[in-house]
């Protein structure tokens, strides 16, 4: 691989996800749907780990604690979540999803599901499934440990 091709590799893995981002704005949008990236991260990761703390939440999103409870908050006000009280910490408030959350979270899904369509009658599923797999054994793999 030449320096230039090397060169271009984070720049093509940013507009990918532009490029990503943009076709599913479009489609939710269809639906009468407008989130944000951060809010559809929260909904997938309260769906997939059950109720959990805002801290998890924030740790998992990369986003220090005030900006996600701001997000939580605005997630609140469109109906996808709610707080319950913590039974383990009476202090502590468990994030859930309601049933619009849920419905939400599937909506994502399918929506998902027809972007990766789209990229496939672009290049084809193999291509698009030996992609995927390289970029998984990339990202699985720690950054310390290629130092």
């Amino acid at each position: 691989m030449s320096q230039a091709q090397a060169n271009r590799t984070g720049q093509l893995i940013i507009h990918l996800k532009y490029d990503f981002k943009q076709r599913l704005r479009v489609k939710l949008e269809q639906h009468q749907v407008a989130i944000r990236e951060l809010h559809g991260m929260i909904v997938s990761y309260v769906a997939e780990q059950g109720s959990c703390r805002m801290v998890d939440i924030a740790d998992f999103c990369e986003v220090r604690p005030q900006s996600m409870a701001t997000a939580i908050g605005q997630l609140e006000q469109l109906g996808y979540l709610f707080r319950i009280n913590s039974k383990e910490d009476l202090r502590s408030k468990m994030i859930t999803l309601t049933p619009s959350g849920e419905a939400l979270l599937e909506l994502l899904d399918a929506t998902t599901r027809d972007v990766w369509e789209d990229y496939a009658a672009i290049v084809g599923h193999p291509q698009l499934d030996q992609a995927l797999s390289t970029i998984d054994a990339l990202l699985n793999t720690k950054y310390n440990q290629v130092i």
